[in-house]
């Protein structure tokens, strides 16, 4: 009678586990691993991205990597790779990898993937940062379009004017981006009064001296004081965060002792 070898030595990382050949390739190690699938590859490069590379692999060969991958995605469903997108938009440690995933949606997708994808702008790109950071990709990659035009204005005015009032002095230049340069190429639509003012102060078109808005006076007032007493009733006063606070007040522990309520847990480590 014909007996088998059941033996469950470990196969070397070199060789294919037998029977599963066709599950397998060669990684960059020299050793055999599983495939991936191309969505589970999108995911992976949205949770962990490719900005520092690997042992084995370059960075700029990872993305390229990735970039083929996710290109590929597209054509074939780029609405999935859009809801993927938003799926891991609030898991991800940083967005970066999300934001460069969309703008190559909003290149290479259709008329109907670019359209769904310029109606979640807005919701993607949570800080001026991530705005300016987005336009940096996109920007590198294509044109501007009504499309994107709208979808852009769309941040603008699917936020409060609080909250954009807060945008616009925490976040005043990014990526070599300013509001100015955003406002103008994405002809945002004018909501009203207060908005008005608050663009034409972003833009430059409203002196200092003619500023109603209590916040944006107190947060001028900031800029233009070397006092530190007055630097720190402002703070306190305004919940006002580091990246307000001129750069010569920020070597005073005091100034930082203000500070220190308002920092988010990011900026605290």
């Amino acid at each position: 009678m014909l007996k088998y070898n059941s033996s469950t030595k470990p196969v070397p990382q070199y060789k294919p586990i037998p029977g599963r050949k066709d599950e397998m390739v060669l990684n960059d190690a020299g050793g055999y691993v599983f495939k991936i699938d191309p969505i589970k590859q999108l995911k992976r490069f949205l949770v962990l991205g490719s900005s520092d590379g690997t042992y084995y692999v370059s960075k700029e060969e990872l993305t390229e990597r990735n970039m083929e991958n996710i290109i590929e995605l597209i054509k074939l469903d780029g609405k999935k790779v859009i809801d993927t997108i938003m799926e891991f938009k609030d898991r991800v440690p940083k967005l970066s990898p999300s934001l460069y995933t969309l703008a190559l949606v909003l290149t290479y997708g259709d008329i109907e993937t670019k359209k769904y994808g310029y109606s979640k702008i807005s919701q993607l790109c949570k800080t001026s940062f991530h705005l300016f950071e987005f336009m940096t990709y996109v920007q590198n990659l294509r044109g501007w379009s009504r499309g994107l035009r709208n979808g852009v204005s769309e941040w603008f005015s699917n936020k409060n004017y609080e909250n954009l009032r807060y945008q616009f002095i925490k976040y005043r230049q990014r990526e070599g981006w300013t509001h100015r340069d955003i406002l103008r190429l994405a002809h945002v639509k004018i909501l009203n009064q207060d908005y008005q003012n608050l663009f034409k102060w972003a833009v430059g078109k409203m002196e200092d001296e003619e500023v109603e808005d209590y916040y944006i006076k107190d947060f001028i007032d900031l800029q233009n004081t070397k006092d530190e007493k007055i630097a720190i009733d402002l703070i306190d006063k305004n919940k006002f965060t580091w990246e307000m606070v001129p750069t010569e007040l920020l070597n005073s522990k005091k100034i930082w002792k203000a500070l220190l309520p308002n920092l988010p847990l990011t900026a605290m480590l």
